[in-house]
């Protein structure tokens, strides 16, 4: 374990846009693509090992910024997936 902190997250849904911001540590924002149909997402039905249970909706990471910990990257550019999803117990 590297280390543990207590900081608020912002988490956005605006059409085929989601974000996810934790202050000074993390920027993350994808954006669906748009397939041959505007109106429809682009999917990825049935894979192989997926870890949801529903289609995913293919996106582009516009923005994939992590610095905590002594660690940095950023993956920004490139590919991502997004899902419905909820918790239950």
């Amino acid at each position: 374990m590297v280390g543990v902190k207590s900081v608020p997250i912002e988490f956005g849904v605006n059409g085929k846009r989601r974000w996810l911001r934790i202050k000074d540590l993390l920027q993350l924002q994808i954006e669906g693509t748009a397939g041959a149909d505007a109106n429809q997402e682009s999917l990825v039905v049935n894979p192989a090992f997926g870890l949801v249970p529903g289609p995913l909706v293919v996106a582009l990471s516009n923005e994939y910024v992590y610095n905590d910990h002594g660690m940095q990257w950023d993956s920004s550019g490139k590919n991502g997936f997004y899902c419905r999803f909820s918790y239950s117990s």
